[in-house]
């Protein structure tokens, strides 16, 4: 099976790490940005004469900037798969089914690892499953004696 880097001339492959490499750089930027908030608030948490208010909301500051450290971290981990897999040349091949994942997907997205039509199923699977969540807690909340 061919993939997108034994397709693409060289000029292609350039700059797709190119712009794999420029998104990388903006999360870095970004992860540094948000590890300062964590600190300083972590910092302004521990000074004297706030309220319980302010520090209610000093803890979901927290707590949204620890979620996007988290996407920031599991995005960089995908970009560079994305360059490990455009070194080995299997840049473009679905972790699924092992088909070529479409050109204009991964234009729009290029890390992606997916084709379209598994990373829709993959998405209707977690939805399914967050759903059966919610209805099993909705069951075990219905059975709480008010």
């Amino acid at each position: 099976m061919r993939h997108v880097t034994d397709r693409v001339e060289p000029m292609r492959a350039r700059a797709l790490r190119h712009t794999l490499e420029a998104q990388r750089r903006r999360l870095e930027q970004l992860t540094r940005r948000e590890r300062r908030a964590v600190r300083e608030d972590a910092a302004w948490e521990s000074e004297p004469g706030a309220d319980l208010a302010e520090h209610c909301e000093a803890d979901i500051q927290g707590d949204l900037d620890l979620a996007l450290l988290a996407i920031h971290a599991e995005l960089l981990q995908e970009i560079d798969l994305a360059l490990s897999k455009l070194d080995r040349g299997t840049y473009g091949q679905c972790v699924e089914c092992g088909g070529d994942i479409p050109e204009r997907r991964l234009e729009a997205l290029p890390s992606a690892t997916r084709c379209t039509t598994c990373e829709v199923g993959r998405e209707a699977a977690a939805e399914r499953e967050a759903q059966s969540r919610l209805r099993r807690l909705a069951g075990e909340l219905a059975t709480v004696p008010a």
